[in-house]
This record gives structure tokens, sequence and C-alpha cells, in this order.
């Protein structure tokens, strides 16, 4: 069992047996196992001497940037090309001129322009390796950056800072020669990634997910720019994953130590209702001793709306969901239970419905449960937001304190008719954490626990 040692240019320089000896030339003469080239790669002694005698080949025949040497004629394969280290030239010429600004690319016989103590050419086509460009370290830099930026500053400050970044890159390829092509596309795809990726972690939660997400968008990124502009695949998408990776986690991580008030995340998920729905935390002992009490008020009318949702018009309901007939959906269980008032579907964001000047709005959320079309939750969104309008015609919609009030009062409502509208046990929990997250807001929570539900103004 032998194992390869290796300098910053991925030359073989040792081989080691498993107890970790290496032979040296005193022991070992031709047969040695440290090996030693000079600038261009050709093998000369440890001690960095020219060669006196002929090297014998080592196992597996990796030398010179860990590529293939061919015996007996001192030449190494490059895979596409063959490159002579004593010539410091390849054998045949490059078919690609790589940057049309960089007159090194106009020999098409030199080796990594030539600069061979920093570059490698791992496939005989490409004078670079991103683990020894400074763009590759870059890249993580302003990955790492640009995440930091978007936690802190927010989608505006993202956006500006990503395509600031962005233009930076596409100067730096302008000045190296790179063509105008990759130029456009690597700006372009650098800007929209950086602000999608602000976006997406801000909304993400689970840090594993974040890094593999962002290694998967990477990968990608380098698999599309190899297939429009060439280069090795494995080397890009690499290049690309590592990238996305490393973005994400600079982002989680700062993401985790920046202090942010809890009014401000209320703020952001929607107030405490969408701060507790989001964090699936279940009530307290106490908190559902609080429920239960409530659910034994009987708080204003007997809203319409509390028959028992039948099996064939779930079914029928479900059908019209399915294939988008959304305002069909509304119209049917508005004229088959008796509701007092219809609906309109409306884009309306995350909620599920909204009371607003005689009119009901449904949201895209109202038809579906899990993932699901469900005619249930949108029988019992109907029926919540049928409560606010009898408040509204009886002169009790108000705002403020005045407007939680009127949403214990719906939610209550909901709860003592959830066996009507159909609703599993997960959907009855969700009632419940609302109808507290509501209560939970008063400042006089008393009056809610009295039922003095004429108390509005």
């Amino acid at each position: 069992m032998k194992y390869n040692l290796f300098d910053h240019l991925g030359s073989v320089t040792a081989m080691s047996d498993e107890y970790g000896q290496v032979i040296g030339p005193s022991l070992g003469g031709a047969d040695a196992t440290v090996l030693g080239y000079d600038a261009w790669g050709a093998r000369r002694n440890p001690d960095g001497s020219v060669a006196s005698t002929a090297f014998n080949l080592q196992v597996g025949h990796r030398e010179y940037t860990s590529h293939e040497t061919i015996p007996n004629l001192g030449l190494v394969n490059m895979n596409g090309r063959v490159y002579d280290p004593e010539l410091g030239r390849f054998l045949t010429p490059d078919p690609n001129v790589q940057f049309v600004a960089n007159l090194q690319s106009y020999n098409r016989y030199s080796y990594v322009a030539n600069n061979p103590l920093r570059y490698t050419d791992p496939t005989g086509y490409a004078w670079y390796s991103f683990l020894t460009s400074a763009s590759f370290y870059m890249g993580l830099v302003e990955a790492g950056f640009a995440g930091m930026v978007c936690v802190a500053g927010g989608p505006a400050t993202c956006a500006a800072i990503t395509i600031g970044l962005a233009v930076m890159q596409s100067t730096a390829m302008i000045v190296t020669g790179a063509p105008w092509q990759a130029v456009v596309f690597t700006g372009a795809v650098s800007a929209i990634a950086g602000m999608g990726v602000g976006a997406a972690f801000g909304a993400a939660t689970n840090p594993a997910w974040q890094v593999v997400t962002g290694a998967i968008s990477g990968a990608v990124s380098g698999a599309i720019s190899t297939a429009v502009f060439g280069g090795s695949l494995g080397d890009n998408m690499l290049q690309g994953a590592l990238t996305g990776a490393a973005a994400a986690a600079v982002t989680w991580a700062v993401k985790g130590v920046t202090p942010v008030s809890q009014s401000s995340v209320a703020e952001q998920q929607g107030g405490a209702e969408g701060q507790r729905r989001q964090s699936g935390e279940p009530l307290t002992a106490k908190e559902l001793e609080i429920v239960q009490k409530l659910r034994a008020l009987s708080p204003g009318e007997d809203v319409p709306g509390n028959q028992r949702l039948s099996a064939g018009d779930v079914l029928t309901v479900n059908k019209m969901i399915a294939k988008g007939s959304w305002n069909e959906a509304i119209e049917y269980l508005h004229s088959h239970y008796d509701l007092p008032l219809g609906g309109t579907y409306a884009d309306i964001g995350d909620d599920e419905g909204k009371y607003s000047q005689g009119r009901i709005l449904v949201g895209k959320n109202a038809f579906q449960q899990n993932g699901r079309v469900s005619a249930e939750n949108l029988y019992a969104t109907l029926a919540h937001e049928n409560v606010h309008y009898l408040q509204d015609i009886g002169g009790r919609l108000g705002i403020g304190q005045a407007h939680e009030l009127n949403e214990v009062e719906a939610y209550i409502h909901d709860l003592r008719n959830a066996r009507a509208y159909g609703l599993n046990r997960s959907q009855v929990q969700d009632l419940e954490i609302r109808l507290y997250d509501h209560f939970a807001t008063l400042r006089h929570p008393e009056i809610a626990l009295s039922g003095n539900w004429g108390y509005y103004k």
C-alpha cells in the first residue's frame, strides 16, 4: 500500500508506506520515493540539483501536477494534450483561445500562460484550476459578505450589494481578458443568484437544508456555465457547489447571532399568532385552560354556517378546487350552507380570508390544508369571515383592541363548530393557538373571559 504526498500544485512529492515510511535518495537511489521537479515539471534530484541519472517510474505513474507520466519518454499526459516538461510546451496546439485580451493565449503551445509556478492545466485545454485560482477564494469571500448583508440589511440592500459584487466580478474578468459572453453571463447569474440566496435564506429555518440548497444551486450554475462556455464540468460544478454551500453556512451563522427583537419577529411573521404558528409550539396547560373557558362562552349571534359538511359536498367542492374553479367552490358552499355572505377569490398573500366593507376576499391558502385541496378549510374560512360580517352590521367591528376581541369571538365560533366543518385534530389545535394568541394581545383579557361581547368601543 502506497500513499502519495503533494505540493501546492498537486504534484506528487513523496510516497510512503502504510507505516508512514518514505524511502529517501540515500537509501533508494533511482528507486527513491522522494520526487523533485524544476519549474516546468521536469524531474530533478530532491535537493534541487540537476538529475545525474534516470529515475524509475513510481507506482501509479502519477507525478507532475498528478498527471500521468508516459514511461521512457519523459512526457506528461494531461488528458487533452501531451506536455513536454523539458521544452515547457505542449506537443500539439490548443484549439481554444482562452482569453482574447491576454497575449499569452495566442501561443497555442505554451503551458499555463508561461506561469507554471502558479497555475496547472487539469484537462490540457484550460490553464487554470479553481483550487489554485484566487478567483475561487474571492468568490467565497464575496458570497459570505453578500449573505451577511442580506441578513442584516433586508431585500433592497441585498439586491444592491449583490449587483455591486457582480459588477466588480465582471470588471475583473474584463481586465483578465475573458470573452464578453462569459462576462455578461457570469455577471447576470451572480446578481440573480445573490438576490435569490438572500430571499431564500431569509425565509428558511433549517441550516442543513440551507447548505444543501446552496450547494445544489451552485452546482447547477456550474453545469450551465460549462454547457454554455465549456471547461471542466466536474471542476465547475464543484466550485459552484462549494461557493453556494459556503454562502449558505455563513448566512446561517450570521443570522443565528444577529439580535432580533421579539416585536420585530412578530411583526415580520404576522404578530404573535404568526410567530407561534410558524414555530409549531403547542399550547401550555395554562393556555389550554384559558381556551377551554373561552370555548364555553356563547359570544354574539348564532352564526349560520354550523350545518355539518356532508361527505358528498366535500368531494364536489374538492373537484372544483382541483380544477381551479375557486369562485365556483365558494359560491357552492355559500348557497348550500346558508352562509349570509359569499366571497371572491383574491390574491391576499398568506391570509386565508379577509373581510372588509361588506366583502369577503378568499386567499389561496383557504383552499388547501397541508398541501392538499380542502373543502373543509374553505368552509371554515367562509364561516369565520361571516362572523366579522355580522359583527360589522351589528356595529361591533373595530380596530386595535376591538379587533382582537372580534377575532376572539370569531375563533370561539370556529371551535364550537369545528365538527360541522369536518376539521381534524391538527386543524382544531391550530384554531386553539390562533384563539389564544389573539386573547394574549388584549390589554384587558378579563373582558373576553367575562363574555362581555358588547364591549367593543
